[in-house]
């Protein structure tokens, strides 16, 4: 059952001298003869073999990492004799001079073995600033800096069977997690063939701009599938190559045929959180065959239009020109809105049971009819989900394949387009109106692929809009996972108008009870009831500091440069620590919070100084002039500006748009009003010299450029 990996990995990273890629491409363009294959499968086993062959004779093979480089001869042999002591010590005949023999000579081996590691470690270290400085910050500089930082992902070498028994025994472990994945990925549901519908829009097939647009996507660096062909040894294979591979997309084109071993995916667990024994625990992601992924992007580009048109502005996820900020920024704005106008708002967070993976394809398809998506793109999408199998890999070893019949492939680019349309489906479905804003109707959707919260401004009104919107995604294989949906309403006090819902701590809708919470992690921000931005500093601080701590070995350094180790600070620690900051109101305790982390983080890096032979801390004034760039404070207030900016030019009916200009019903209370986000704008913009910013901000490239001066004379 189980299938030991010896994947070949070519030396792909030699075909960055010209010289080479040279080679490779007239070794690619000598290969290509004229072939008799008249089937698209053959024709691609030809061509695969001529990439593969061409790749071993010029790039040749990559040498595998060593682990433990610092263990010599050595500690070898001083591992030896620990050991022989060790056996003495086990004999019959032991006495205490062999016993003592044998704690001497641990104690040798432990003293060798942490001078090697230590004398290594430093080797690493000045080899990792020599080269940062010869070739700058390059990719091997970033994987080096990887293998420092303790956030490696657990190992899969045990797990829970399905009535909770622990599991350590390997080939048991790897049939645990096939059984997972087939359960998973398989249902009742079978998709059966139908006449080929006529298309009212007929689509051309694809041109051999298209097919090279789509290898120029194809992401450097990235695991290669079951036919080893990684990206580079498509993309630096010259115009002869990409007219073969064209000629290959454009037959499973016209014969709605792929290649067999299209169909093949290893599916990798992927840790997200929990009991880390707990296979439910893990999303599994799919790698795919490259030649594959160049007919997946060209599919997308014809889908992504239709795609567009149909999704609502509800949905942020995996579209052009949005992002996870949309959705925290409108969230916000309606906490802050409804605060000041004292106003009610009940947000449901839903979360669906594997929600890529429960997708029913038949639904999938009869939706795509529905929006009338052209008949010739739904064969081919259906094409690339009919006979799928799946291997999965565990510790360097796969599983016997098993098919799938449920579910998309999470590592197909097509997958995100195609949850979209399945929600949207979903949404229509229910009768759920998603146009407008919470501060003129009494409902409001915001999604982000599948992480949804639903607002309402009273609890029947998010009710009544869950169970339509639960039911109609049930028809289409999705589920809700009730014990991590949760139900927050804000401001605190508005939690007494529900308490006859409540069971405990708990709201029932339907047959479903969700826990009430006074904040919520969405999207990676924190939101509370009262709309406090000082809880989200603290978590931001702290997780800027766990990123910290993983640094600490390179930071305490004396062989890494000062300048290296600001190149990490602002690289690894600041975008932690300012993530989604476009959206926060800040006080001047929240602002201390971000600036007292950052001098202490930045007297790390810079060291103390000597002053007649005594040593002291700098002062905050020698800090920031040794680190030369924006504090923390200033690339939040620049962040702010450009993201003013953007909200003003969106569309007038984008949600994040509306809300930001809108003003809910209600009276304000009595007294100064909270400081509103728009309020830190203006202080923000008259500080960068930008006072009219609201009309100044329409012009892009005009509001791109005062920025940038903004910036470049400190004027934030």
């Amino acid at each position: 059952y189980i299938h030991l990996i010896t994947q070949t990995r070519y030396n792909t990273s030699s075909l960055k001298d010209s010289n080479v890629q040279a080679a490779y491409e007239k070794a690619i363009r000598d290969g290509l003869l004229p072939t008799q294959e008249s089937t698209t499968s053959g024709r691609w086993s030809a061509l695969k073999t001529c990439i593969t062959s061409c790749a071993e004779n010029i790039l040749g093979r990559r040498r595998g990492n060593t682990r433990s480089g610092w263990f010599d001869e050595e500690c070898r042999l001083v591992t030896e004799r620990k050991n022989c002591a060790y056996q003495e010590t086990q004999q019959r005949h032991r006495t205490r001079a062999s016993k003592g023999n044998y704690e001497r000579l641990r104690k040798e081996e432990k003293k060798l073995h942490r001078i090697k590691k230590r004398m290594w470690e430093e080797k690493r270290i000045r080899e990792l600033e020599e080269n940062r400085v010869r070739y700058g910050p390059t990719r091997q500089f970033y994987q080096a800096i990887a293998g420092y930082r303790n956030t490696s992902a657990p190992k899969v070498s045990c797990c829970r069977s399905k009535n909770g028994d622990l599991i350590s025994n390997q080939p048991e472990v790897l049939s645990r997690w096939a059984q997972h994945f087939d359960e998973l990925l398989n249902d009742q549901l079978h998709d059966t063939p139908e006449a080929p519908l006529v298309d009212m829009n007929l689509l051309l097939p694809p041109s051999l701009e298209e097919t090279r647009k789509a290898i120029r996507r194809l992401k450097n660096n990235k695991a290669p599938g079951t036919d080893g062909i990684e990206a580079e040894l498509v993309k630096y294979g010259g115009a002869a190559l990409e007219q073969e591979v064209h000629q290959v997309i454009a037959g499973v084109w016209d014969s709605e045929v792929m290649p067999d071993d299209w169909h093949l995916g290893v599916i990798y667990p992927i840790f997200k959180k929990g009991d880390k024994l707990d296979c439910n625990n893990y999303r599994g992601i799919t790698v795919l065959n490259t030649a594959y992924k160049i007919l997946s992007l060209v599919l997308q580009d014809r889908l992504d239009p239709y795609a567009d048109e149909i999704v609502g502005n509800y949905q942020r996820g995996f579209r052009r020109g949005r992002s996870t900020t949309d959705q925290i920024f409108t969230i916000r704005q309606v906490l802050e809105k409804m605060k000041e106008f004292r106003r009610n708002s009940h947000h449901l967070f839903v979360d669906f049971k594997a929600a890529y993976d429960s997708i029913a394809r038949v639904k999938l398809y009869d939706a795509m009819r529905a929006f009338e998506i052209p008949s010739k793109l739904i064969r081919l999408i259906r094409m690339t989900m009919t006979n799928v199998t799946c291997q999965v890999r565990v510790n360097g070893k796969l599983s016997s394949p098993f098919a799938t019949t449920r579910g998309l492939r999470q590592g197909d680019g097509l997958a995100c387009l195609l949850f979209n349309l399945v929600l949207e489906r979903a949404i229509r479905d229910s009768g759920v109106e998603t146009s407008g804003t919470i501060l003129f109707k009494s409902t409001q959707i915001l999604a982000y692929a599948d992480d949804i919260d639903i607002i309402g401004l009273r609890l029947s009104d998010v009710a009544q809009a869950y169970l339509r919107i639960e039911q109609a995604a049930r028809n289409l294989g999705l589920q809700v996972n009730e014990a991590k949906t949760k139900m927050m309403v804000a401001p605190p006090a508005a939690r007494q108008a529900i308490k006859p819902n409540m069971l405990g701590g708990d709201v029932l809708i339907g047959d479903k009870k969700f826990e009430v919470v006074e904040n919520f992690t969405y999207l990676g921000s924190r939101v509370s009831t009262d709309n406090d931005i000082t809880q989200e500093i603290r978590a931001r601080v702290l997780a800027a500091n766990r990123s910290y701590f993983s640094l600490r070995k390179l930071i305490n350094s004396r062989h890494l440069s000062r300048r290296t180790k600001l190149g990490l600070y602002t690289t690894y620690i600041v975008p932690v620590l300012t993530y989604a900051s476009e959206t926060w109101t800040l006080s001047r305790t929240d602002e201390s919070l971000l600036a007292a982390f950052e001098r202490r983080v930045l007297r790390r890096i810079l060291g103390p100084v000597c002053e007649e032979g005594r040593w002291r801390s700098r002062y905050n004034a020698e800090i920031f002039a040794l680190y030369g760039d924006l504090s923390v404070a200033q690339r939040m207030r620049l962040a702010r500006l450009r993201w003013a900016g953007h909200v003003m030019r969106m569309a007038d009916d984008d949600p994040a748009r509306k809300v930001f200009l809108g003003l809910p019903d209600g009276q304000r209370g009595r007294g100064r009003p909270p400081s509103r986000w728009s309020d830190g704008i203006d202080v923000d913009a008259r500080i960068a010299g930008l006072p009219t910013w609201r009309t100044t901000a329409l012009d892009r490239e005009r509001w791109r450029s005062l920025l940038w001066q903004a910036k470049t004379a400190r004027r934030l």
